[in-house]
């Protein structure tokens, strides 16, 4: 994981990037707070409380990023990796759980990776037909090794599916508007879009402020509850549920412990009797952010 964040610092490092001061949930154009990272400046709305990077990576250079990048190439061996099929496993349970007891009965994935959800998906052994979409060639490459049917272009299948699934995408896109309304025409009416995000609210970010993982030059917007329903609102859809996942409770421990959030232990335990993974996923403060939204019904 050091060797991938070393690369996406490195890859950045050299590359276009633009400036964004308007907030895309209220439309606002706001003032810049002190930087959080090395190479991005912070803004928070005033407004509507939304929070997004004002120094973003170019069209062309996320592009090339997503693509065909050497961290992206490393990122998807982080993938395949068992402990990281355990964590993606854990991640999504509630999100198929969801699935399962709703009756979805068809499911598309942007971003879909190397299928780890469609995955999940086919475990329940239900008659749930799916497919993906994956810009990355060696992630979709390992998604169709795995028998799943992934595309690599964008497409319009029109009214064809009853959930539609962005897991890890939305704080990628240059405008999440317009990629929910250009996918939202994918959904039947009344389908639900299921997003997962990371959470500006969480824990973590609260205790690690700059050196939250979270503040890196891919992500260009930082969603909690509030600005994704307002701005999931203005797309045509409503809420239907939410929860987090993730506590990162080890780098919050050693923060309160007096070192650095991911330093290696070697071992070492560190007791923590304030916090635990349930206290932190109880009260939403986890790392990720997943949402359920209803997608409003033509009358």
């Amino acid at each position: 994981m050091d060797r991938y964040f070393r690369a996406v610092k490195d890859y950045f490092a050299t590359k276009n990037y633009e400036f964004v001061e308007e907030c895309i949930v209220c439309g606002r154009k706001t003032g810049i707070t002190p930087p959080y990272y090395r190479q991005m400046i912070i803004a928070k709305c005033s407004t509507c409380g939304f929070t997004w990077s004002v120094k973003q990576p170019t069209q062309a250079v996320l592009d090339e990023f997503y693509k065909e990048s050497e961290p992206m190439a490393l990122w998807a061996k982080i993938k395949e990796s068992k402990k990281e099929g355990v964590r993606q496993t854990k991640k999504f349970k509630k999100l198929v759980g969801w699935i399962r007891d709703n009756k979805v009965k068809s499911v598309i994935d942007i971003g879909c990776g190397n299928g780890k959800l469609l995955e999940e998906i086919n475990a329940l052994k239900m008659d749930i037909r799916n497919k993906g979409f994956e810009p990355n060639k060696a992630a979709r490459d390992e998604a169709i090794a795995r028998g799943h049917g992934v595309d690599a272009e964008l497409f319009k299948y029109g009214s064809q599916y009853a959930m539609l699934t962005a897991t890890g995408v939305l704080e990628h896109v240059k405008d999440p508007k317009d990629f929910i309304n250009t996918h939202n025409v994918t959904l039947e009416d009344g389908g639900y879009f299921g997003i997962i995000v990371p959470n500006v609210d969480s824990l973590v970010v609260q205790y690690l402020g700059e050196e939250a993982a979270t503040f890196c030059p891919q992500h260009l917007w930082y969603f909690n509850i509030e600005t994704l329903t307002e701005l999931m609102k203005q797309c045509g859809f409503t809420l239907d549920s939410y929860w987090t996942e993730e506590s990162e409770l080890e780098p919050i421990k050693k923060v309160r412990a007096g070192l650095p959030p991911y330093a290696k232990l070697n071992g070492l335990k560190i007791k923590d009797y304030l916090f635990n993974e349930q206290k932190i996923l109880g009260n939403n403060l986890g790392y990720k952010l997943v949402a359920v939204f209803k997608k409003e019904e033509i009358k």
